[in-house]
């Protein structure tokens, strides 16, 4: 196996697997400090199991109302679906062509997660 070269005694010990007899005084101290160090018990961690709530619905008849709070000079809302249902925040330098092409493309996402009864 070959060396990691560092100039950490600490990084060295643990990328070269050392122990507390390496020849770098250093490096051994390390070493020492790790073996005298208390173990860190270990704990499982506490799992949530998540409920499946199956895609999103886009239906614009269930949408629900949005607060659409004030936006920075460089950001501005643009709007989705037949009845601009759906904000959308975009940079506020794109011009009309960037902005149809966008949005466009973000309907046929938004058409692609609907589900249809």
């Amino acid at each position: 196996m070959s060396n990691i070269n560092s100039n950490d005694p600490l990084d060295h010990l643990i990328l070269n697997n050392r122990t507390t007899k390496d020849e770098n005084p250093e490096v051994a101290e390390c070493a020492q400090l790790l073996e005298a160090s208390p173990p860190i018990p270990f704990f499982p961690a506490k799992v949530e199991s998540l409920q499946d709530e199956g895609k999103p619905s886009f239906d614009e008849a269930k949408v629900p109302d949005v607060e659409l709070k004030p936006l920075p000079s460089s950001l501005r809302y643009e709007f989705l679906g037949s009845k601009s249902t759906y904000p959308v925040i975009v940079n506020a330098n794109l011009n009309a062509t960037q902005i149809d092409s966008l949005l466009r493309v973000l309907g046929k996402h938004l058409q692609s997660h609907r589900i249809h009864p």
